[in-house]
């Protein structure tokens, strides 16, 4: 069962700044999570249901190139894998994640991220 895969801006950004190698596996990983959105290296950090959010959607992040972490969102209703970063292991932080989300589905971002996305 595949998954449409999205990023959102910020993702994109930070994708595009990569090193031309890095951003070869990045794009590789990101297309292979539409195929499996959990393969065995992913690590669910957060769960729809601890958000009390209406549907199943997990956040999960995976290892990217040894220095990389990608941080994404599964919503199984509608088959989707949001991209939401992809930072360097040292500057990811998973505490202020659950408060990127709302009820209605839209994201308020940390203010590093400078976004908001709707899945609307």
């Amino acid at each position: 069962m595949s998954y449409r895969v999205e990023l959102i801006p910020p993702a994109r950004a930070e994708i595009r700044g990569l090193s031309a190698h890095v951003r070869g596996q990045a794009l590789e990983l990101v297309a292979a999570l539409g195929e499996d959105p959990r393969p065995p290296r992913a690590r669910r950090l957060y769960s729809a249901t601890q958000l009390t959010l209406s549907r199943q959607r997990d956040i999960f992040r995976i290892w990217l190139a040894g220095r990389w972490r990608v941080v994404y969102e599964i919503d199984d209703a509608i088959q989707r894998v949001l991209i939401l970063c992809l930072r360097r292991k040292e500057d990811t932080d998973y505490e202020t994640a659950p408060s990127w989300m709302t009820e209605s589905g839209t994201y308020h971002l940390p203010s590093e991220l400078g976004a908001k996305v709707s899945d609307r």
